[in-house]
């Protein structure tokens, strides 16, 4: 795998993921004890290593990093430089936010659900999913006639419902659980919720915060809009500070989809920024912003060197 054309697009941009490190960190430990006896993993990382020394492609910087004789981290380090150098990929930037020692908010791009549903991690994540005030479970698949709202299974809310349902869950169990923990929440006129209002769904891999961000109208679109979703965001750090016993926190940007608000990705992403880091005593943790590819890449062509 030392040239560009040995290494599919799907792996490169793999490799460039923010914190691949720690996410492959368990399955090479397994392979490694499957597959490889103790010694010859050493070897390897001693050739590894003098390679990584004696490349004149790397600069100085890289040249000034001191490595332990062996270490696992250290061999994935190397494995994956190896493959950053002799391809030449970027390395994943960290697009920080805010932060204050352990605590932080950053951008990252990639699927929501891989947070949750396809967690391979040892620990939960935290992820948000845009709910409306009505926590509606009711998925519409194509236009249909009734007298509740309906769930458009192309909103997130939709897609979400559906992966939890596939993932062996009753829907009807999941209105009873909400209800359930929205008891003693009080409604407005309209029979809603609150926004910000947040519903807490454990799972094996994820706690899921369902956060009402926007309202069905009487012809059941979701109305919403910048305030409402500030409002939201408040709701959620505090939410988050009071009961995120240390899980790192996973939200999609809001206000994007198909409700009122009609946000574009860069205003999104400002509006969640600039509200969390008003309100950063309340971040607790880490947090990411996470956005699709092609949200990220209108964000940084609009906010470029700034992020």
């Amino acid at each position: 795998m030392s040239q560009q054309n040995d290494v599919p697009t799907a792996l490169r941009n793999a490799i460039t993921t923010i914190g691949i490190e720690k996410r492959i960190a368990n399955s090479v430990q397994d392979f490694i004890a499957d597959c490889i006896d103790t010694e010859s993993v050493s070897l390897m990382y001693q050739d590894l290593r003098q390679l990584y020394i004696d490349d004149d492609r790397l600069d100085a910087k890289h040249k000034s990093k001191v490595l332990p004789a062996y270490s696992l981290d250290a061999f994935i380090y190397l494995y994956l430089e190896a493959l950053r150098v002799n391809n030449k990929l970027p390395k994943a930037q960290d697009r920080r936010v805010w932060s204050r020692g352990v605590n932080s908010i950053c951008l990252i791009e990639g699927d929501l659900f891989a947070f949750g549903f396809g967690n391979r991690k040892n620990q939960k994540a935290i992820v948000v999913i845009p709910v409306n005030t009505g926590f509606d479970t009711h998925i519409t698949w194509k236009k249909e006639q009734a007298d509740y709202p309906l769930v458009s299974d192309q909103t997130l809310h939709g897609a979400w419902l559906r992966r939890w349902e596939d993932a062996g869950n009753s829907l009807e169990e999941l209105g009873q659980d909400i209800n359930a923990q929205l008891s003693k929440v009080p409604v407005n006129e309209h029979g809603a919720f609150p926004y910000g209002t947040i519903v807490a769904m454990d799972s094996e891999k994820a706690v899921y915060y369902l956060l009402a961000i926007s309202e069905f109208d009487a012809e059941n679109r979701a109305q919403s809009n910048p305030g409402m979703i500030r409002q939201s965001v408040i709701a959620l750090l505090k939410h988050y500070d009071k009961y995120g016993q240390g899980y790192p926190l996973y939200l999609p940007l809001l206000g994007t989809g198909r409700s009122r608000a009609a946000l574009s990705y860069v205003e999104s992403y400002a509006l969640i920024s600039e509200t969390m880091v008003e309100h950063c005593q309340y971040a607790q943790g880490k947090i990411f912003i996470v956005a699709t590819e092609e949200a990220m890449k209108e964000i940084e062509t609009a906010i470029g060197g700034n992020l």
